[in-house]
């Protein structure tokens, strides 16, 4: 994203009293007591299974390492999971683990 669009962003979210990330296009991740995981501004699914979900977020992936997991809802850009949840992991693109 621009830089300049960034600004405008941030400055929009300043003056309308708004939290940094409201205007911004970032995946925002809730976890609600390793039990339920929110995912939003998912640009792509890339692997679910039990044990393991990877979904794109754009910049980078995130990784999410538990057991039982069992996708409840997906939305054009949004996917709720239920599941122990063990680890979360956000990787750039390239490998390095954030």
């Amino acid at each position: 994203m621009r830089a300049w669009k960034r600004r405008l962003q941030r400055a929009a979210a300043e003056m309308f009293a708004l939290p940094p990330d409201a205007l911004a296009d970032v995946c925002r991740v809730t976890c609600t007591d390793g039990a339920e995981l929110v995912v939003e501004n998912v640009t792509a699914i890339r692997r679910v299974s039990d044990t393991r979900i990877e979904v794109d977020c754009g910049r980078f992936t995130l990784a999410v390492e538990g057991e039982s997991f069992e996708v409840t809802y997906i939305s054009g850009r949004e996917m709720h999971v239920q599941g122990q949840v063990a680890a979360i992991c956000y990787q750039r693109r390239g490998g390095a683990a954030l």
